[in-house]
């Protein structure tokens, strides 16, 4: 269905299929993901709707009226919404400067503790890397007295055998 307002074609069928489509009639899971639908899809998606109540031809004075309105409050909630959005990433910008300043503050001042914390935890570290060393030499010392122990055992033989031939 295409209607003709002073030489201008509004087409209302390529909207028809979207009031059809609303979100009263879509089951959940072809609903938009929240986590996933950033402020600016908002903010467009908004702008939108306000653009198509632009389109809706008012031949009654009345009809002007209610469609200004309705434009007025769409465009009252984007300035809102912009707002709130522009509070909130202030919030978010004022709590990442304060950690940001905290960490400078205990790089430049370290807690009192906090260097005996580190000596400690090296001191551990320490610790575990002699139990290891300790691990692998004793290991190398069972393996050095496995490889002596068969090296002197076929050194007797070799020197029996010689003994046998020379006699």
């Amino acid at each position: 269905m295409l209607v003709v307002i002073e030489d201008y074609v509004l087409p209302f069928a390529r909207f028809a299929h979207r009031h059809q489509n609303s979100t009263h009639h879509r089951p959940p899971e072809h609903l938009p993901n929240p986590w996933l639908f950033d402020t600016e899809e908002l903010l467009r998606e908004i702008a939108r709707c306000r653009e198509m109540v632009l389109l809706i031809p008012a031949p009654t004075h009345e009809a002007h009226f209610a469609a200004n309105i309705a434009i007025d409050a769409i465009w009252n909630l984007e300035e809102n919404l912009r707002y709130l959005l522009r509070l909130q990433r202030d919030g978010q910008s004022s709590w990442a400067k304060i950690h940001r300043d905290l960490q400078h503050s205990l790089h430049e001042h370290p807690i009192a503790g906090a260097k005996g914390m580190e000596q400690k935890r090296q001191l551990n570290d320490l610790e575990q890397r002699i139990t290891n060393l300790q691990g692998q030499l004793a290991s190398l010392k069972n393996q050095i007295a496995k490889d002596g122990t068969t090296t002197t055992t076929m050194a007797k033989r070799r020197h029996s055998s010689r003994a046998k031939q020379v006699a």
